[in-house]
């Protein structure tokens, strides 16, 4: 399935789709919000995955008692015309309402053709995230 909206995407709106993918565990449009292949660098470790459905494992972020995730705030720190670095925090909420977790990474956006796509996430905690490129 092809979404044409992502022709009118900025980078911080790709983001906020990527989360709304995320949190209906939609693979699918996951792979079109992010570059093929993608890169996560977890602390001094870096993972290549050919899509992000490849590198996310909803299994287990499901029994983690995972209901969903917010962003708490994004912020630009790099634009030009075709590369954008943008950092933000993030939750994941229970079922309950209580925060599991608190992320703050960083997405390195590139533009394809007239889309910008994530090509990576950048985290500086050596932890990393569980689900996601953690295996």
């Amino acid at each position: 399935m092809k979404n044409e909206d992502t022709l009118v995407w900025t980078p911080k709106q790709v983001v906020e789709k990527f989360i709304s993918a995320f949190n209906s565990m939609d693979k699918n449009l996951l792979d079109q919000i992010w570059a093929s292949p993608c890169v996560f660098m977890v602390g001094n470790q870096t993972n290549v995955f050919e899509r992000y459905s490849h590198a996310v494992d909803f299994n287990n972020i499901l029994e983690s008692g995972w209901k969903y995730t917010k962003i708490n705030w994004i912020e630009d720190r790099y634009k030009s015309e075709d590369i954008c670095l943008l950092r933000f925090n993030f939750s994941r909420v229970s079922k309950e309402e209580e925060e599991l977790n608190n992320y703050t990474v960083s997405h390195l956006l590139r533009m394809f053709g007239d889309k910008w796509k994530i090509s990576a996430l950048i985290m500086d905690e050596t932890s990393g995230m569980s689900g996601v490129a953690s295996r």
